[in-house]
């Protein structure tokens, strides 16, 4: 009696594969040879059953990565298993001073427009606190120079900052001669 055999994808593929934060991922396998196989996850999002599958959903997935693994047995033996590996995109963090990245320089007291973007993520923070969320807008008016930095979580943490460079006030000097 021929041993069992067994293949399993994510999304259609033998992996690994990357998809966005917070989607689910379609598991499908076939087998030969085998009577029962089981599938796990690490880490554990479920686990399924059956010879065959054309297509299971799982729940959302929002670690930075997963492995799906089958275990199938049969009349020729166990031990037969495939796993495929599901890597969940990191998020991106994007801070902008006046719509620029880097250190932007600014006059002192001018009013100048943060706005900040993000993918893939659950949440984001501006440190100072000039507002939160996975994208959004501040207008801030400095009067010293000062680095706002954007932290946006999701499968990890990713941070950005932007500086605002103020040069210094002009001096004069006058005088008098009589």
């Amino acid at each position: 009696v021929a041993a069992p055999t067994v293949d399993i994808r994510a999304n259609g593929s033998n992996g690994p594969i990357t998809i966005s934060y917070n989607t689910p991922v379609t598991l499908s396998w076939t087998s030969n040879n085998a009577s029962s196989c089981n599938v796990t996850s690490s880490p554990n999002v479920g686990s399924w059953s059956g010879t065959s599958n054309g297509g299971v959903g799982t729940p959302n997935l929002t670690a930075p990565s997963y492995t799906f693994t089958i275990s199938c047995s049969g009349p020729g033996g166990t031990g037969a298993s495939d796993s495929v590996v599901v890597n969940i995109s990191p998020p991106t963090a994007d801070i902008k001073a006046n719509g620029l990245d880097g250190t932007v320089p600014v006059n002192y007291g001018s009013s100048v427009s943060i706005t900040w973007t993000s993918t893939n993520a659950a949440s984001c923070t501006t440190s100072p606190n000039i507002g939160s969320g996975l994208s959004g807008s501040a207008t801030v008016i400095p009067t010293a120079d000062i680095t706002y930095t954007l932290t946006c979580t999701g499968a990890g943490t990713t941070p950005d900052a932007v500086t605002l460079d103020i040069p210094p006030a002009p001096t004069a000097n006058l005088t008098c001669n009589l």
